[in-house]
């Protein structure tokens, strides 16, 4: 390079070059085309079809895919498409130009669009004098539809077009046709669209989001506290109507839709969801004389009823504008009034719609629990669709309230992505279902089970309420259940001391509410955003031996239980309460719960410092609670106490910490080098007379840090009293158990494999007991299989003597040691050989089979049949579950294609050594003792993917430890054994086993040398190191821990896609997690197939390119630090077309990335703390790469790829 050269120089002279290497690339494509075409007599110059004319507003039948440019530092950019309305010129606009100006700004306005030149001028007449410069942005008018580079720099478009004449409607459905990777804020009321909606659409809706509103809720709630539940309602709107159509805006005939609207939300808000109007009396519309009247009743899903007036007269005077609800209670009690048109310190037409934009904006771009909000989650398109419905009702005389688009089947490309407090990877969902009430979470779970996969929903939904949760659901959460709008209080006994509460409200509302009583809850965790369901469903708690967790308040629930789809209420008699008050998600939709509460007491707050184990007991004995930071070599003891002079009791007590505690605490929760790493918390309890073996652990782990970091990290210890009112609590115990139980939390910024140190430590402990709403590799306890005996009342007292078809028709009495899933597709002649060398394996404790046919066409399927007859025949150990997956076309993603017919055959008696022929009786004959066949066969046949099969076959996998199997492959007999001995010997230290590989059959040649490679693998560091060049083992060689697989599927380890390895992304993710694995160097090899139907030859997802796609996702994350602020900037050495496929697919993540030709050196100076990547797939080239850096080598930072 002349080191005269700019840095701007050099960067044109890479751009060019780079150019110069995707034309040169596109030229060989369209060649390529070129002599296809020719082979098939296509002519393309030949009267090619003109493309069809656009009409205003309609959809294209070609879609464009453009997608929005991100802007620096992620700040959403915004395009208004219509900006001529008042409503939009006298409240967004002045907000959104307020956003874009704030320093740092929240989001950069592009674009804006309006059929109207007049419009385009108010509109930048309002937002110039809102000091956002017209040399911003882009304007465009007079055509019926923006042009495409409207959307080039969009990620949002906030769409003001009218309700009537679809116009709104027709714009939206254009834009997720021709830019389906816009988010859309459309203003209300919402327009009909199709599914699938995700997370792409917001409905403004500012109603909910007025200050006033909220205080009426919390007033409201009070009252009930104080009188009891309402008994009715009216809510009663007079208005003037519009002089004319405004340009369609205000219709007169939609006047009634363009605010009911609003006054049906904040109705439904305050009741509950409707489930039917009646209207006795006409809709009126009277253009001549510009009246409108409309109104009926609205019956809750609750009961209740209440009745709406809207009226629309011409002229009307400012104070003759009304909007006010009155409600009522028993007849002693006063009514309560919300005047919506003169609520203090609120806009009776504006008021509430900066806190809705700015919701809707974060709603529609980031789902992160973190960042998103009550409100911006009861902003999604499916309540705004409700609104609209029952406004329909009200104008055309009545009827039932059907549910909206309770059930979404989303293609995964399309599905939302949504992440958690600690999630890495963003998980997206085959439905998402939003619930409004109590009736939809019933119908919801009646539609699931319809649609469940397999129809085994505790590991395939996910209960979804206020997204606090540390921990990603278990099991991959296949279908996201929404309850957010299920947030009311229902009833308060002070007799009792206890209180009602919809399982969506959060702690921090319950808190307040009951302090305005002088009541409160005995013991609170410091995080006051969780939901009452969520607290419950994983046994929240705050800290001290006096104590339980907030499950042990619960007096009663009602929940919709998953087993039968009814709604129930659990009280104290019912032997299911003790499961449901910490119940994991898995028994069903808790819906409402009844707290024990007590009388608000005041604590004052001391420290004490502890320096032994004995000195915590006391502590922690000697006061109502205790919470320890044990911080290098001591511990702080912060203790409550209730006192005259202390503060009430809020969960929040503790708070400030001491200055010295302060000090010490002071960026120690930060344990890496380097940049990376993200938040974690996790906590595991054990009896509080292991506290000495406990701290123990702490000095061990603390010097483990101090070693690798220089730092000792600090460590929480809070404690539980034991409860047997909880089976999975954090503090559950049997009934004689009066011991109580101590905690160890952490809440670190640190690398995954840095935590695995602490957990292994804490599962080594006895009877050590994970808190499941933080972080673990563990599944999640199943639910009993058998129902308690003694049922509630309100539960139907028999249940079926025949099980579902879709579970096992006997159920398992013991559990065996290895479980081995076989996915079968078209594997006629080798099957069989692949069936017997599994189940002729001696294992001690058992081994089970389960197959699953993925809708052969060759025979295997009717072979698998003939298996089962002549183990039956044998007398040999089966199981046949059928299982109904739903419909499906034959291949409908071509995910297996091969070759077919003659082509294979030729090539088979070309050079294919002859396959041994086994028989079903054979295989049936030459089982081993203890080894057990479960074929789970489909009810409707279909070819679904190897990854919908695996998962399929999971469902009825009980082993201890999990292995994989092709239909096509074979293995040395006792392979099984010695993996598994080999993981019984390494307990803790390794998480799984694999073997060697041979290759066998046709061409083996051409992959045995991979196969050496593999082979050379042999430790964990080598494997790891190795894991962006290919995959360092063979699934179908290895054997895992049965959570540690369980752990790794629940970042779609399993997905399904034609062009994605499933295989690939399952070890990236094992070895992100931090997971260790080891090979056998001697012994028992597994045999891999080489034919010309096998999916490694035939495939596109295991391309170069595919393979690629699938590395650089993980690298992705790895490079941005997991989203936790890091810029994600990367530094890329390659030569030629590599270096160009992998710049590409990195940018394509997001990252930052420079180009770098290898040219025998480092150059380019300093890379600070930037990963760096070398991709090359000789070992030649990589040995003198590592001699070219030398001591220079970073860990986990320097990385080769292939």
């Amino acid at each position: 390079m002349d080191q005269s050269e700019s840095h701007e120089e050099r960067k044109q002279r890479i751009k060019r070059k780079r150019d110069a290497q995707r034309a040169e690339k596109d030229a060989r494509k369209r060649a390529k085309k070129a002599r296809a075409d020719a082979r098939r007599g296509i002519d393309r110059s030949l009267n090619p079809p003109a493309p069809p004319p656009l009409t205003p507003l309609s959809i294209s039948p070609t879609p464009q895919t453009t997608s929005p440019t991100p802007t620096p530092f992620g700040i959403p950019t915004v395009a208004l498409l219509g900006c001529g309305s008042w409503f939009s010129l006298k409240h967004h606009q002045p907000y959104l130009a307020k956003l874009h100006t704030k320093t740092p700004p929240s989001i950069r306005l592009t674009s804006t669009f309006s059929r109207s030149p007049s419009s385009i001028a108010k509109s930048s007449k309002v937002l110039a004098h809102n000091n956002v410069p017209t040399t911003a942005l882009q304007t465009f008018t007079s055509s019926p539809f923006p042009p495409p580079s409207f959307f080039h720099s969009a990620q949002i478009v906030i769409v003001t077009l009218p309700f009537t004449n679809n116009c709104a409607e027709d714009a939206i459905k254009k834009i997720m046709n021709l830019y389906p990777n816009i988010k859309i804020i459309v203003e209300k009321p919402a327009p009909p669209l199709p599914p699938p909606l995700s997370t792409n659409i917001a409905v403004l809706e500012n109603w909910i989001a007025k200050p006033s509103f909220a205080k009426f809720k919390k007033n409201l709630s009070l009252h009930i506290m104080d009188h009891g539940r309402p008994t009715s309602y009216k809510f009663t709107l007079t208005q003037s109507a519009p002089q004319n159509d405004d340009d369609g805006w205000r219709e007169l005939r939609y006047c009634v839709h363009d605010v009911g609207v609003h006054a049906v939300r904040i109705i439904r808000d305050l009741f509950g969801e409707v489930s039917e109007v009646t209207n006795d009396s006409t809709f009126i519309c009277d253009e001549a004389n510009r009246t409108v009247e409309a109104g009926g009743n609205l019956i809750h899903e609750n009961k209740l009823a209440g009745t709406t007036l809207f009226q629309f007269r011409p002229n009307l005077s400012k104070s003759e504008n009304v909007a006010k609800l009155t409600i009522s209670f028993e007849s002693s009690s006063p009514d309560l009034e919300y005047d919506v048109t003169n609520a203090e310190g609120d806009s009776w037409i504006g008021g509430g719609v900066s806190a809705a934009l700015s919701a809707a904006i974060t709603f529609v771009t980031n789902s992160n629990s973190t960042k998103n909000s009550s409100l911006g989650r009861r902003l999604c398109y499916e309540e705004g669709r409700r609104d609209v419905m029952i406004v329909e009702k009200l104008v055309s005389g009545g009827g039932v309230v059907d549910v909206v688009n309770m059930v979404q089947k989303l293609p995964r490309e399309q599905s939302p992505s949504y992440s958690n407090t600690t999630s890495t990877n963003a998980k997206r969902y085959d439905f998402v279902v939003r619930c409004g009430g109590v009736e939809d979470v019933k119908r919801s779970v009646a539609k699931i089970r319809r649609f469940a996969p397999n129809g085994l929903f505790p590991t395939q939904v996910e209960i979804v309420g206020g997204e606090n949760m540390m921990q990603e659901g278990e099991g991959g959460g296949r279908i996201r259940l929404e309850i957010p709008t299920l947030n009311r209080l229902i009833d308060f006994n002070a007799d009792a001391s206890t209180v009602t509460i919809q399982s969506g409200t959060t702690l921090r509302t319950l808190v307040s509410l009951l302090a305005e009583k002088n009541y409160g809850l005995p013991s609170l965790p410091i995080l006051l955003d969780q939901t009452i369901g969520g607290c419950i469903a994983t046994g929240s708690h705050g800290s001290g031996l006096k104590l339980g967790t907030i499950s042990d308040q619960v007096v009663s629930a009602q929940i919709v239980l998953f087993e039968t789809g009814e709604c129930v209420r659990l009280t104290m008699k019912d032997e299911l309460l003790k499961l449901a008050r910490c119940s994991l998600g898995r028994l069903g939709v808790v819906v409402e719960v009844t707290l024990q509460v007590t009388s608000l007491k005041k604590f004052a707050k001391t420290e004490v410092i502890v320096s032994s184990a004995k000195e915590i007991d006391a502590v922690s004995k000697a006061h109502e609670h205790c919470w320890v930071h044990w911080v290098g070599d001591r511990g702080f003891a912060i203790c409550l106490d209730e006192a005259e002079e202390g503060s009430a009791y809020s969960g929040r007590n503790w708070y400030p910490f001491s200055a010295q505690l302060e000090k010490e605490m002071d960026g120690r929760n930060v344990v890496r080098n380097g940049s990376g790493g993200r938040n974690w918390t996790m906590q595991y309890s054990v009896k509080l007379s292991m506290l000495e073996e406990l701290l123990q652990v702490i000095k061990r782990v603390e010097k483990t840090f101090s070693d690798k970091y220089n730092t000792s990290p600090p460590f929480e210890l809070k404690f539980l009293r034991s409860s047997d009112r909880t089976i999975h609590a954090p503090n559950s115990s049997d009934e004689e158990d009066t011991e109580g139980w101590v905690a160890l939390n952490v809440w670190w910024e640190c690398f995954e494999e840095d935590l695995l140190e602490l957990k292994r430590e804490m599962e080594g402990l006895s009877e050590s007991r994970v808190h499941h709403g933080k972080y673990h590799n563990m599944a999640a306890p199943m639910m009993p299989t058998t129902m308690p005996t003694t049922m509630p009342t309100t539960m139907p007292t028999t249940m079926p003597t025949t099980m579902p078809t879709t579970m096992p028709t006997t159920m398992p009495t013991t559990t065996p040691t290895i479980s081995v899933i076989l996915p079968v597709y078209n594997a006629l002649p080798y099957l069989a050989l692949a069936v017997q060398d599994i189940l002729k394996q001696e294992v001690g404790g058992g081994l089970e089979l389960v197959l699953s046919d993925d809708g052969s066409t060759d025979g295997s399927f009717e072979w698998i049949l003939e298996l089962c007859e002549e183990m039956k025949r044998a007398g040999r150990d089966f199981e046949v579950v059928e299982v109904d997956d739903g419909g499906g076309e034959e291949n409908p993603s071509k995910l297996l294609e091969t070759r077919e017919g003659a082509d294979i055959k030729a090539d088979v008696d070309k050079g294919a050594p002859c396959v041994e022929k086994v028989t079903a009786k054979d295989v049936a004959n030459s089982i081993a003792r203890n080894a057990k066949l479960i074929f789970v066969r489909q009810k409707v046949r279909a070819n679904r993917g190897q990854g919908k099969t695996q998962t399929r076959c999971l469902q009825f996998c009980r082993g201890k430890y999990m292995g994989f199997m092709e239909a096509d492959d074979e293995r040395d007999e006792g392979n099984y054994a010695e993996l598994v001995e080999l993981l019984e010997l390494r307990e803790g230290e390794i998480d799984a086993a694999c073997c060697k590989v041979r290759c066998i059959g046709w061409d083996r040649e051409g992959m045995e040398r991979y196969a050496a490679w593999q082979n050379s693998l042999l430790s964990n560091s080598n494997m790891r190191a190795a894991r962006f060049l290919e995959i360092p083992s063979l699934m179908q060689a290895t054997i895992l821990r049965r959570e540690v697989l369980l752990s790794c599927l629940v970042e779609e380890a399993f997905m399904d896609s034609e062009m994605w390895s499933i295989d690939y992304h399952f070890w990236l993710t094992f070895f992100k997690k931090g997971f260790r694995v080891e090979k056998l160097e001697e012994g028992g090899k597994f045999s891999w197939r080489q034919h010309p139907g096998q999916q490694t030859r035939n495939h596109g997802r295991l391309s170069i390119e595919n393979m690629r796609k699938c590395k650089c996702q993980v690298l992705a994350e790895m490079a941005r630090g997991c989203g936790e602020g890091s810029d994600g900037r990367i530094i890329v050495y390659s030569v030629g077309v590599t270096l160009t496929g992998w710049v590409e697919d990195l940018v394509a993540e997001g990252l930052e990335v420079e180009a770098r030709e290898w040219r025998g050196n480092l150059e380019g100076g300093e890379t600070e703390d930037r990963m760096r990547l070398f991709a090359f797939g000789m070992e030649k080239m990589r040995n003198k790469i590592l001699c070219e850096v030398g001591t220079g080598w970073r860990e986990e930072l320097d990385l080769f790829v292939s």
